[in-house]
C-alpha cells in the first residue's frame, strides 16, 4: 500500500523518523523525499510519476540519503537548447567549409598569378596597358559628350529663336530631337562614370596582384 506523509518545508535531519518508519513494513528498505508544487516536503514509499523529472531523494530505512536526483530541465527548454546547439554546430561547419573553399580559391588564384607573370615589371606593364585602354575609352566618351552637348545647344537655340521667343509652341519633331539628345548625353555621362569606376577597380586589382606576387616569390625564396 502506498503511503505518503508531507511536512511543510521541514528538514529531515531535524525530526525523528520513527513515526513514518513505524508505518513502513520491515521489508521496506527505501523511502522517497520530494517537494510538491505547493512547497510541501513529502515522503512516500513510491515516487509519483509526475516527479520523476524533478528533484527528489531516495532514503534508506534509517532515513539516510542514499541517492539524490537533480531536477531535470523542462522538455521545451531542452528542445530549445538542442536546436540552438545544432544551429551553432551547423554554422561552425558552414564557416569551416567557407574557409576551406576560400583557401582553395586563393591557391588557384596564386597558381594562375605565378603562371601568368614572371616578374613584377610584367604586372606593372599589364596594368599600364589596361589603364591606357580605359583612359582612351573615357577620352572618346568625353568627346562624344561635348559633341552631343553642342548639338543639343543648337537645337535649343533653334527652338528659342524660331518659336519660344515668338510665343509659339515648339513643334513635336523638334521637341523630340531635343529630348533624345538630352537622353543621349545622359547615357554617355553614365558610361563615363562606369568607365572611371572600372579604372579604380583595375588599379586596385593590379595593386593586389603585385603585392601578392611579391609575397609568393618571397616565400619561394625562403623555402629554397
Amino acid at each position: 500500500m502506498k503511503k505518503i506523509i508531507h511536512l511543510d518545508k521541514v528538514n529531515l535531519s531535524t525530526i525523528s523518523f520513527s513515526f513514518f518508519l513505524l508505518l513502513s513494513t520491515p521489508t521496506e528498505a527505501r523511502l522517497y523525499k520530494w517537494t510538491d508544487e505547493n512547497g510541501l516536503v513529502r515522503y512516500g514509499d513510491q515516487l509519483p510519476p509526475e516527479y520523476n523529472n524533478k528533484k527528489y531523494q531516495k532514503l534508506d530505512n534509517q532515513g539516510r540519503v542514499i541517492f539524490t536526483k537533480q531536477q531535470g530541465k523542462d522538455p521545451k527548454l531542452l528542445r530549445k537548447e538542442r536546436l540552438a546547439a545544432e544551429k551553432k554546430q551547423k554554422e561552425k561547419e558552414a564557416l569551416k567549409r567557407a574557409k576551406q573553399k576560400q583557401l582553395q580559391k586563393q591557391r588557384q588564384q596564386d597558381k594562375v598569378l605565378l603562371l601568368t607573370f614572371n616578374s613584377e615589371s610584367e604586372i606593372e606593364y599589364a596594368r599600364d596597358q589596361r589603364m591606357y585602354v580605359l583612359d582612351s575609352k573615357v577620352q572618346l566618351l568625353n568627346k562624344s559628350i561635348i559633341s552631343t552637348q553642342q548639338k543639343l545647344e543648337g537645337l535649343e537655340q533653334e527652338a528659342n529663336e524660331q518659336y519660344l521667343s515668338k510665343n509659339l509652341v515648339v513643334p513635336g519633331g523638334l521637341q523630340q530631337k531635343i529630348e533624345q539628345m538630352e537622353k543621349n548625353k545622359a547615357h554617355l555621362e553614365k558610361k563615363v562614370s562606369i568607365a572611371n569606376s572600372k579604372k579604380q577597380d583595375v588599379e586596385k586589382n593590379f595593386q593586389y596582384n603585385l603585392t601578392r606576387f611579391r609575397d609568393l616569390k618571397a616565400r619561394q625564396r625562403n623555402i629554397k
